[in-house]
């Protein structure tokens, strides 16, 4: 039996991968592949980098709301696929991208972007 197609969503809840992921359920739709919602929280930094005052404790309340949210988007997606679910990393976006669409096998990676900088400038150019 052939496996299941995997479809990669890259997802940080701007606009414009709100729009890539409608993209990623609609191909899994219509391909019936699996779709893995990804969200690559940054690399460890101080609580201060990121303006809370309540350290490592802010932080996890704050990573425990995202992972909710994030739950929340597979949810939504599961209501009109088989399959759906949500995969974290921590790092740089680009190599976690790259890495967990390898792990991942993914025949397709959606990504959103709001110019064309950084790693979707070199991806797209």
């Amino acid at each position: 039996m052939k496996p299941r197609a995997r479809i990669l969503a890259a997802y940080d809840f701007s606009e414009a991968s709100s729009a890539a992921l409608a993209e990623a359920i609609r191909m899994s739709r219509a391909t019936r592949a699996e779709l893995v919602i990804l969200h690559v929280f940054a690399e460890r930094q101080s609580p201060a980098e990121y303006g809370w005052k309540g350290g490592d404790t802010q932080r996890e309340r704050e990573r425990r709301r995202l992972l909710d949210l994030l739950e929340h988007e597979a949810e939504d997606a599961r209501s009109v696929l088989a399959l759906a679910r949500v995969r974290t990393a921590a790092g740089d976006a680009a190599e976690r991208i790259l890495e967990a669409a390898a792990l991942e096998d993914a025949s397709a990676v959606f990504l959103g972007a709001d110019a064309h900088n950084g790693f979707v400038g070199n991806l797209l150019g």
